[in-house]
């Protein structure tokens, strides 16, 4: 007869989605329930309702991130900066003196990380002779074209956009 299980259903489901929704890894969660990580794998296996709940937290912080990677790879959005003076005396509040938004500019390594990763056979960063040489080809069929299309690309990411030469000027 083995030691009695330390699994409480009612509490772990709940529990180990909230904690992967957090982004904690599956050693930060065997911590924060006192247990090894050979027991939580235990757990994993012998309980399905836990492994699905553990699934579901993942994905949703999964998502999250995915969604942020994306906002970072397109650009747009706004940055808020509050810059504050400090209070005079203790007890007084700090006073906002300055607002600045600005747009925000598209990220190549955010590009780079997620075309690669949604779309591996077109954007490898290591690709395969053969993708290296339909991509010569394409070269060679246009390299004007080629040239071209590359230096939008450089520029939109070097590009400051309208409002944020504004906001410079305002901060100024």
């Amino acid at each position: 007869m083995g030691r009695r299980t330390l699994y409480d259903q009612a509490y772990h489901l709940a529990e180990v989605k909230k904690l992967a929704e957090k982004g904690l890894i599956e050693r930060e969660i065997a911590d924060q329930f006192g247990i090894s990580r050979a027991t939580l794998s235990d757990w994993k296996n012998r309980y399905p309702g836990f492994l699905n709940a553990l699934r579901a937290g993942k994905h949703v912080a999964d998502g999250q991130v995915e969604a942020a990677l994306f906002k970072c790879g397109i650009g747009g959005g706004k940055v808020r900066e509050i810059h504050y003076k400090p209070a005079a005396k203790e007890g007084d509040p700090a006073i906002a003196i300055r607002i600045v938004e600005c747009d925000i500019r598209p990220d190549q390594r955010a590009c780079e990380f997620w075309l690669c990763n949604r779309a591996p056979n077109r954007w490898k960063r290591n690709p395969s002779p053969k993708m290296r040489q339909e991509f010569g080809r394409c070269e060679e069929k246009d390299p004007e074209k080629h040239k071209i299309m590359r230096k939008k690309f450089q520029l939109l990411l070097l590009e400051k956009p309208e409002s944020q030469k504004i906001a410079n000027k305002r901060a100024r």
